[in-house]
């Protein structure tokens, strides 16, 4: 429970810090993509979204930052939240070709290929995840424990 209450307070932090950030400049697409993420996981879907949108549209309008991890990362988070998940993965393999240790990254693409019961690359993707950041919680429960129910292992 503890833990959980520190998650939900660090993600009210980060929107606290690019809520800053947006007023010395409304238009940081990696500030309204960050706050946006925040803000879903805080539950705040429709205010969310809107963040990511408008970020995913500035992140369209530049096209250096086509190749960043950040847009093609948002762009994945896009494509899996409509329920287009090899869209997704398509998105976080180009994400991980620019930086292979992005533990984010890592674990998003193992959620999408457990969305398509890719099982055994899923697995290899937390467990990636897990070896770049250890305590990285999203990857340590919920859809890596189905991944290895799956799979008939144990945590």
């Amino acid at each position: 429970m503890i833990h959980t209450y520190r998650i939900l307070e660090m993600h009210q932090k980060v929107i606290k810090y690019c809520n800053k950030i947006l007023k010395l400049n409304q238009n940081s697409a990696d500030a309204l993509s960050i706050k946006g993420w925040s803000l879903k996981y805080l539950g705040i879907e429709s205010e969310g979204r809107e963040c990511i949108t408008k970020a995913r549209d500035l992140y369209n309008k530049s096209h250096e930052i086509k190749t960043s991890v950040t847009y093609l990362a948002s762009i994945g988070i896009a494509s899996f939240n409509s329920d287009k998940y090899e869209e997704a993965i398509e998105c976080y393999n180009k994400a991980l070709k620019i930086n292979p240790t992005d533990a984010v990254v890592l674990n998003n693409k193992g959620y999408a290929l457990a969305m398509v019961v890719r099982n055994s690359e899923a697995l290899e993707c937390y467990n990636k995840a897990l070896e770049i950041s250890p305590n990285y919680v999203s990857a340590l429960g919920g859809v890596k424990s189905l991944v290895l129910l799956r799979l008939g292992r144990k945590l």
